[in-house]
């Protein structure tokens, strides 16, 4: 996948092998499929970019491209996650249609990029969008709850328990009944509502920490003091004496470091 700085507006996915190419194809024949279900199923909550394949030849070899209309939208899977926690109350109308969609085309690859909540447009409603079904075509229920290709499964999306009842209804209005090996209905609920605390714990401590963006640091030097360290203590590293208190101190600049280059909050 690439873009372009002449067209900002467009992001293309293409391949030179036979195997991809086919891929390549293939996918495009899943999201014309994706659209004409959205048409089919009035899913105005759900938005598939527009795109066109392009085929042609270089240097011998034969290339197939796709041309797809940029959405507007957080492209991190963990700012999406949280914008699927931060939207709970306009979720419904989303998740009903999601399951609609994802039970029809059976995509088995469902995650939050994949289903990212767009940027919301003043005064329009919600709205998710659907931008890769490489992998569409499989068993309805692995879209549900998850499996291969680094999926979480619509079920691993869902932000409270009243929102993983609903989906558990919807699967059984379609006659599907979430389970999978060695968990029935009431395991996965359970695996999910133990998710669902983690986040909100993990947020918590993030919020006692201050840590707001991720590029905080891991911890103030001055903080080393009340670590309970005997920071006097000497010990050898090849050769060379060192204390405990530069050792520590060495790890804590190299964290915050880390912290600073590489955001993982939102």
């Amino acid at each position: 996948m690439f873009t372009l700085d002449q067209r900002p507006d467009l992001v293309f996915k293409i391949s030179n092998s036979n195997e991809l190419k086919e891929g390549i194809e293939n996918r495009y024949q899943n999201t014309v499929k994706g659209k004409q279900i959205i048409m089919q199923l009035g899913l105005d909550r759900l938005n598939i970019p527009s795109s066109k394949i392009l085929s042609f030849e270089y240097n011998g070899a034969e290339y197939s491209m796709i041309a797809e209309k940029r959405l507007s939208f957080r492209s991190n899977p963990y700012e999406q996650e949280d914008l699927y926690y931060k939207n709970v109350e306009f979720l419904k109308p989303i998740v009903k249609q999601l399951a609609s969609f994802i039970f029809e085309i059976g995509d088995n690859d469902v995650r939050f990029d994949n289903y990212p909540i767009l940027d919301q447009i003043s005064d329009q409603p919600l709205q998710c969008g659907v931008i890769d079904l490489e992998f569409a075509g499989h068993r309805p229920i692995d879209g549900f709850i998850g499996g291969k290709n680094g999926s979480i499964g619509l079920m691993g999306m869902m932000p409270t328990e009243e929102l993983v009842d609903l989906l558990i209804e919807e699967c059984k209005i379609r006659g599907l009944i979430l389970e999978k090996l060695f968990e029935d209905t009431a395991t996965i609920k359970a695996n999910q509502l133990e998710k669902i605390a983690a986040y909100h714990h993990y947020h918590q401590f993030c919020e006692n920490r201050g840590i707001r963006t991720g590029f905080e640091p891991f911890m103030q030097l001055e903080e080393i003091e009340k670590l309970e360290l005997n920071l006097e203590e000497k010990g050898q590293y090849r050769d060379k004496t060192y204390k405990l208190r530069k050792a520590v101190s060495d790890v804590v600049n190299q964290m915050n470091k880390n912290f600073k280059s590489q955001n993982r909050f939102s």
